[in-house]
């Protein structure tokens, strides 16, 4: 159990870190006058390549990369913006809560989700070319 804390818990600050350097990409494409879809976009494969990376080295200790698990992740990655989507629509279109607070609460079903996808499929013992323990 405390193993599954551990991995959890490292898989939420990368996460964080993630979001950071998403942020910040925004934030220096912006400054530079770059229009925002292309901000948001940089920051945004920005931070979803950071993340494949370091859930696969530090999250779940992959010895391999291969490109089956990169697609893996990119499906878990739209299962989740489904997801997001779908919460945002039933919070703040049917039930009128904010916008933001809606994409805030839908935030740890989406990281539940991602843990577990990531876990069991896409870096998991049954995925080929992982060194680690899923």
């Amino acid at each position: 159990m405390i193993q599954l804390r551990w991995r959890f818990g490292r898989f939420v600050v990368v996460g964080f870190v993630c979001a950071l350097v998403d942020t910040a990409v925004v934030w220096a494409l912006d400054r530079r006058l770059f229009p925002y879809g292309v901000a948001v976009t940089g920051g945004f494969f920005a931070g979803v390549i950071l993340n494949y990376v370091l859930h696969a080295r530090f999250t779940f200790s992959v010895a391999r990369l291969h490109a089956g698990q990169l697609l893996r992740f990119v499906a878990v990655v739209a299962a989740n913006y489904l997801i997001t989507l779908a919460v945002v629509a039933l919070l703040h279109g049917i039930g009128g809560v904010d916008v933001v607070i809606a994409k805030v609460l839908s935030l740890p079903i989406v990281a539940v989700n991602g843990y577990w996808l990531s876990k069991i499929w896409v870096f998991g013992k049954g995925s080929i070319g992982t060194g680690g323990t899923a």
